[in-house]
């Protein structure tokens, strides 16, 4: 458009020359008219040249991870803190098992629980299972990870005194701190050689049928008693699992 009306007024200018400039010289009026068509056509194909741009690439600022506020160990509220979170991991680890106490591995400063950093710590009457790795997350919230440490050096292990414990009432804490990992694993094994569901009786015994000969695959401690079937059923759900009671066994099954 730009060299269509530049050309458009150069010939208005030619004409005007032509008519009125009649002594011009031919010379400068030839001038005029090259300069002219020069102009007109670099204004034609200038928009047919395409010249790099420069492309703004936006600098990104990595986001920090985000831990509860640090405390300073000197601050007299840090002893009162680290007493509350020991409380919270009692009540947490009695859920499953209420006979259990435990200690720390190593007494850990307020920084490194705030940090968000895993502490160690042993247990005792928790089953099987000897140690625990505890961290806050950033709301919070402590994560539970229960370990079997054995010793390898040939040490004796005392003998079961036999004694039974309560079943637990925390569905939820006997789930996350029990059932969890081992349910998933059994599940596991037995989705990849094509089963579908598996049963499980009020022992805890983990369980599936085979030409109507039940084959126990595993056996979880503590296992909720009958009263609490129903909100377990509710957790079993929320994972994905179908539930089915059938009075004295509970029958999971998922999706292959």
């Amino acid at each position: 458009m730009k060299s269509i009306t530049f050309f458009k007024i150069f010939t208005g200018v030619v004409l005007v020359l032509a008519l009125f400039a009649t002594n011009l010289d031919q010379r400068i009026l030839l001038a005029v008219i090259l300069i002219g068509l020069l102009g007109t056509l670099f204004l034609a194909v200038l928009p047919l040249i395409h010249f790099p741009q420069w492309k703004r690439t936006p600098i990104r600022i990595p986001k920090k991870k985000k831990h509860l506020p640090v405390m300073d160990e000197d601050d007299p509220l840090a002893t009162a803190l680290i007493c509350q979170i020991g409380h919270r991991i009692t009540d947490k680890l009695r859920s499953a098992y209420p006979q259990a106490t435990w200690n720390w591995e190593k007494q850990p400063s307020i920084k490194r629980l705030l940090s968000g950093q895993t502490i160690r710590i042993q247990l005792m009457q928790a089953g099987d299972y000897t140690h625990a790795e505890i961290n806050l997350d950033s709301y919070g919230s402590i994560q539970f990870h229960l370990l079997i440490i054995k010793d390898l050096s040939g040490s004796s292990v005392p003998e079961d005194d036999g004694k039974e414990t309560e079943p637990p009432t925390d569905c939820a804490s006997w789930y996350e701190l029990i059932g969890k990992d081992i349910l998933q694993q059994v599940i596991t094994d037995l989705n990849a050689r094509g089963y579908s569901s598996l049963s499980i009786n009020e022992n805890g015994d983990v369980f599936i049928m085979e030409k109507d000969t039940p084959v126990i695959k595993e056996r979880f401690d503590h296992f909720p008693g009958r009263q609490y079937w129903k909100e377990l059923s509710k957790i079993l759900e929320e994972n994905e699992l179908k539930v089915k009671n059938q009075g004295s066994t509970l029958v999971l099954s998922w999706r292959n």
